[in-house]
């Protein structure tokens, strides 16, 4: 039951945040153009954001340990 009421806790807002953010949204870089909606741009930043510094924490606690 908790589990749930969770998930339709964080499952509103994201849902809430992919309608309003669905207009296209064009990507240039160097001789790239990708078209894809704002939110999934968002979210794609978001992920990358959340990589990097994953791996970047993993490297300085193994150069800590070393």
């Amino acid at each position: 039951m908790v589990k749930r009421l969770l998930l339709l806790l964080v499952a509103t807002p994201v849902l809430l945040f992919i309608i309003q953010n669905f207009q296209v949204t064009e990507l240039r870089f160097l001789m790239w153009r990708i078209a894809l909606p704002h939110a999934l741009l968002l979210i794609f930043v978001l992920a990358a954001g959340i990589l990097i510094g994953w791996v970047l924490r993993a490297l300085h606690a193994d150069a800590k340990h070393k």
